[in-house]
């Protein structure tokens, strides 16, 4: 019975991983071409037409981008988020596994 609940939890795990590099990296490469394109960041609001996401979404995706270290915030700055070098290497690695 144990083992039944922990494969449970680690499947649920896994699945949201699987979600999670799934739309959070969709959302990072969305930021990342803009930042390229235009050179600034997009609004959250542009995320979300570009990521088909609500906007609750577009900010649960950014705070997970920003604690995997993917992302950082300019304070002050309007438009001031940034992709790091991690947040660039994931994209890599994506583009890399087709």
């Amino acid at each position: 019975m144990i083992k039944a609940i922990e494969e449970t939890v680690n499947e649920g795990y896994q699945f949201y991983y699987q979600s999670f590099e799934t739309t959070g990296l969709d959302v990072l490469a969305y930021i990342a071409s803009h930042i390229e394109e235009k050179g600034y960041a997009p609004s959250q609001r542009e995320m979300m037409r570009a990521c088909y996401l609500v906007h609750s979404s577009i900010r649960y995706q950014l705070s997970k981008l920003r604690d995997h270290g993917f992302i950082i915030y300019q304070r002050g700055v309007a438009r001031g988020l940034r992709v790091t070098d991690k947040g660039m290497a994931a994209l890599q690695a994506r583009e890399a596994r087709g």
